[in-house]
């Protein structure tokens, strides 16, 4: 499991910039427990960043901020300081994305606004959300994008949840984190609404469902293969 970690990270050489994904939390206070989504996924950057694999690391996720009062972010980088003890200054929180597809957007807009290497920039989830996520990726014109499975990189490591990664894999609640997400990549897909806010920021005119029709497609390899 390590050699493929290593094979995949090789291609682009050391990342510049990973842009964590949130996942929702239930809870309002920054100090409350996250969820073993979360905490897999954070928990993985940490890693990364440990092997010096890492140079800066974006937190996104403000999706929940208007109702919990706490963005995902927030919690991330709360996490990463007291259990890997990254550095104030190499992390960011992105709030101002609301779903997974404006998320993705804004952190779109600030690699091109810094002039980031596109090929310097890798994204990490959970494995169950990696399709969805090279698809949204793909529609908003990255579709060589580096999308990494926070499973995989905990199981190729010697951590405290590398063998919690694993059981999660191998689990029902996993399974069903897989069939739920057929859901979102339909709607990412086929609702024109939901993706018409980030078409506009980002200058895009044709619809999800237009791009299907009028683009070939790319064989997505999910990671986790």
């Amino acid at each position: 499991m390590t050699i493929s970690h290593k094979i995949k990270l090789n291609r682009i050489g050391k990342i510049e910039l990973l842009a964590v994904l949130g996942h929702s939390n239930v809870s309002s206070k920054i100090e409350d427990p996250m969820t073993f989504d979360a905490e897999v996924r954070i928990r993985a950057a940490g890693v990364l960043y440990k092997n010096k694999e890492v140079s800066r690391i974006a937190l996104l996720g403000g999706g929940n901020d208007r109702v919990m009062k706490v963005a995902e972010g927030e919690r991330m980088r709360k996490y990463l300081e007291e259990n890997f003890h990254v550095p104030e200054n190499v992390m960011e929180v992105e709030a101002e994305g609301t779903n997974t597809i404006t998320d993705i957007a804004f952190l779109i807009i600030k690699v091109k606004r810094e002039r980031i290497d596109q090929k310097k920039v890798a994204f990490l989830t959970s494995g169950y959300n990696v399709v969805r996520v090279k698809l949204v990726l793909e529609i908003l014109g990255w579709p060589d994008a580096l999308v990494l499975s926070s499973e995989r990189i905990l199981m190729g490591a010697n951590d405290k949840m590398t063998q919690a990664a694993g059981d999660y894999l191998e689990s029902e609640e996993y399974q069903k984190r897989l069939s739920y997400e057929s859901y979102w990549i339909a709607r990412t897909v086929y609702d024109e609404k939901y993706t018409e806010e980030v078409r506009k920021q980002l200058g895009i005119e044709r619809t999800p469902v237009r791009y299907f029709e009028s683009e070939p497609r790319r064989e997505m390899d999910n990671i986790d293969k």
